[in-house]
């Protein structure tokens, strides 16, 4: 399912007259939203959000933000949801209300990735992209910092020796042509372990549990799981922690 860019998605006659619900978006972040080879939207989380607003007849509105806008967005009330693997985190809690996790995520290593094999993350300055876990993450670590705005310029800083090196997936090196035959794995650093959710503004409290009921009615009709393989079955540990996700959408597990 695809969202367009350009025109409101009107999903129900019958909601004509309703609040619309603005979805705010970051593109670059594959596999949960990114362009397609036909210029559109798409991503898991983004089908995950179409099915919802089908559900509830919403008229549902996507609005393309880098990470940080989203952040910004959803604190300011700007945007009612914001989506594309946000960590759930209680500093982004602090920022607006958070749906139960759609996936958790255990320990795992992001990669570095540079021109030169020869590249010393700890003594060099790393792109990340501004809001993100991985930016907490080296923060934490201590190390020296170019951040950005979007994933593809962190990327590009990397590619043009902007940045000795980029922290993040390897997926992340799709949103620029080339980056990934460009850049070479130089080292790894492992991640906290964490649930991906959707941001709610708190000027909208009527969504979120409208929202959490229906991510709970699409993983009992099966369709989380179907929209996680049509997406390459990106996360490793599904399978394995699918069912916090149902105990927390089921009162029976805290969101942290």
């Amino acid at each position: 399912m695809l969202f367009s860019i350009a025109v409101s998605l009107l999903l129900s006659a019958t909601t004509a007259a309703a609040q619309p619900v603005v979805i705010g978006v970051s593109e670059d972040y594959p596999p949960y939203a990114y362009r397609d080879s036909l210029g559109q939207v798409s991503g898991f989380d983004v089908d995950v959000a179409s099915e919802i607003c089908a559900r509830l007849g919403q008229d549902c509105r996507l609005e393309m933000r880098p990470l940080a806008g989203l952040l910004r967005g959803i604190s300011e009330g700007a945007l009612d949801i914001a989506i594309g693997g946000l960590a759930a985190t209680p500093a982004r809690a602090e920022m607006g209300n958070l749906t139960c996790p759609l996936m958790y995520f255990l320990s795992r290593d992001e990669m570095f990735y540079a021109r030169s094999g020869a590249v010393n993350v700890s003594s060099g300055t790393i792109a990340t992209v501004r809001g993100s876990l991985q930016e907490w993450t080296l923060v934490q670590r201590g190390l020296r910092l170019a951040v950005f705005e979007t994933t593809e310029e962190a990327v590009r800083a990397a590619l043009t020796g902007q940045a000795d090196a980029f922290f993040g997936s390897e997926r992340a090196l799709d949103t620029v042509a080339g980056a990934a035959q460009a850049l070479v794995e130089v080292d790894r650093l492992e991640m906290p372990p964490v649930g991906a959710a959707f941001m709610v503004s708190r000027q909208r409290p009527d969504l979120l549990d409208s929202w959490n009921g229906q991510i709970l009615q699409l993983f009992d009709a099966g369709t989380i799981d179907r929209l996680h393989t049509q997406h390459g079955d990106f996360n490793g540990d599904f399978d394995q922690t699918r069912q916090l996700s149902i105990d927390c959408l089921r009162g029976n597990r805290l969101l942290f």
